[in-house]
């Protein structure tokens, strides 16, 4: 049996195949940077208690948090640990992302889910990319940021009223539980990421378009522009806020030249396909 895993900090999609059959399996997003040892291990074996783990003979793990060699290693001992006969890769979600979009090909990878990262993709390996600056000092556009920009409208009272009466209604915004969760709890990229569906479904209103096209243009400028010397590359996105607001990543991208632009929910189709003759 052969595992395909892609991490992000909200959400693992997993893949086992035995044979010819494709076993979807899902989890919390396995982000080292916010998880313990013991905490990723918990995870994991909860999620395959049912699967019998020592028939798992390869793994092909994508991780956010994996760029780093240090967090490749501490995934790969775990792994080992719940899956003791697997031989196994850990590599960045990054890889995953333009493994997927471009199999063997190449051109710019960018992820926009939860978190933001890109990079440029020879067919092989990535290249060259830009340094993740994390949630808080970078990740523009991504989900995470699309709900900082909403939570600080909304208390600094800059959120319109009509949209402030609706964003109270449907989360919790007591003030010192918001900065529990984003401050002291586990995975507060993912709870960032929680208010972004708010904004997809209102991106129809003006004040939220706004935001919206900020994001883009700021993800463009500190994701796309630095790898970029060849404007015909084309550019894979890959992620549900980069999917579910295509139109208006597209739109805003389009404004300032980019146009050979293409878009994917999950790398998991692609993983499958890419690593099939394993």
């Amino acid at each position: 049996m052969i595992l395909i895993a892609d991490s992000g900090s909200g959400k693992t999609d997993w893949i086992l195949r035995s044979d010819k059959i494709l076993i979807p399996f899902k989890s919390i997003g396995l982000n080292p940077n916010f998880l313990s040892d013991q905490q990723l291990k918990k995870h994991i074996v909860h999620t395959f208690k049912k699967v019998k783990r020592a028939e798992v003979k390869r793994i092909f793990f994508y991780g956010a948090g994996c760029g780093s060699r240090v967090n490749r290693i501490r995934i790969n001992k775990i792994l080992g640990v719940v899956f003791p006969n697997a031989s196994i890769s850990v590599q960045s979600d990054l890889l995953a992302a333009a493994r997927s979009s471009f199999g063997r090909g190449k051109g710019i990878a960018c992820i926009l889910g939860t978190g933001a990262n890109s990079g440029i993709y020879d067919g092989k390996l990535i290249t060259r990319t830009v340094p993740s600056l994390g949630f808080i000092m970078g990740e523009e556009g991504s989900g995470n940021w699309i709900g900082r920009q909403l939570l600080k409208a909304f208390y600094e009272r800059a959120m319109p009223a009509r949209l402030s009466k609706k964003f109270k209604r449907t989360f919790n915004t007591d003030l010192p539980d918001v900065i529990e969760k984003i401050y002291r709890r586990e995975r507060p990229t993912a709870y960032l990421a929680s208010f972004a569906p708010f904004a997809i479904e209102n991106r129809k209103d003006h004040f939220i378009r706004k935001i919206l096209k900020e994001g883009s243009l700021l993800f463009a400028d500190r994701y796309i522009r630095p790898l970029r010397h060849n404007t015909r590359s084309p550019i894979r996105f890959t992620g549900s806020i980069a999917y579910f607001l295509k139109d208006e990543v597209k739109n805003a991208l389009g404004t300032i030249g980019y146009r050979n632009i293409t878009f994917q929910r999950s790398p998991i189709p692609g993983l499958v396909q890419y690593h099939s003759k394993v």
